[in-house]
């Protein structure tokens, strides 16, 4: 397992450094061709599934708690409905002709399809920033600030992403009737942001901004803080908030 992960990461950036093409292509590419050819052993080892699970609830709380720290947040409050149109309203499109498409020529049951695609739809703004800084270095789109908006729309993007999917993916596996699950669901979005709010105020509030230790107590406390609540709303149902 680990010889794919690493013959992905070489081959994607080899294929990014003598083409315009993304890393991520050349490292999807290389686990497709494995998942044909190579031998699925680790794939039947339980162990793959524990390092799976856990991954899946460690990386979301890595990506949104490092993503907002690049923001422009003077430019999103001066930009907000042009950004937040930009991170939300593809995204949309993108997850739901997924799932119309999915549902049509593959026979996917409709909360599949939009499973499938609320995972497919974050994957735009990863293959769209990096050419968009070498864009921003040659001066291209400048006038127009095209790199900010895109950027920080990717960010929100990615964000919404972790918690839409979430939802989805404890509304589908979580054992309730349905209704519950859908009224669930909507409030999963409402309940994280009043968790993340309360835990951003706290974390602020505990350590004494005098302490020359303050900002490694505080980050310490956004990470954990965040693990916490990814793990615990996972178990008892709530993924995404």
């Amino acid at each position: 397992m680990s010889g794919v992960v690493i013959a992905g990461y070489i081959f994607g950036h080899t294929l990014e450094r003598y083409t315009a093409i993304h890393p991520v292509v050349g490292m999807t590419l290389a686990g497709a061709l494995y998942r044909q050819f190579g031998p699925p052993n680790f794939l039947d080892n339980p162990s793959a599934d524990l390092i799976d699970f856990h991954l899946r609830r460690i990386y979301p709380v890595i990506i949104l708690t490092k993503g907002p720290l690049t923001w422009n947040w003077e430019y999103i409050k001066n930009n907000s409905v042009k950004v937040f149109s930009l991170a939300t309203l593809p995204w949309i499109v993108e997850c739901l002709s997924t799932a119309f498409f999915a549902h049509i020529l593959l026979d996917y049951p409709w909360y599949w399809g939009l499973h499938l695609g609320s995972i497919l739809a974050s994957v735009s703004p990863a293959i769209v920033a990096p050419p968009l800084y070498k864009f921003d270095e040659r001066g291209i789109g400048t006038k127009s600030q095209i790199a900010p908006v895109v950027l920080n729309a990717g960010g929100i993007d990615t964000a919404f992403t972790e918690g839409v999917c979430g939802v989805i993916n404890s509304a589908i596996f979580y054992p309730a009737p349905l209704v519950y699950r859908i009224v669930k669901g909507l409030l999963a979005i409402f309940v994280g942001i009043a968790l993340g709010i309360f835990w951003g105020v706290l974390s602020d509030c505990l350590p004494d901004h005098s302490d020359i230790y303050a900002p490694t107590i505080r980050s310490l406390l956004i990470f954990g803080g965040g693990l916490l609540l990814t793990y615990a709303g996972g178990y008892l149902g709530w993924g995404g908030t």
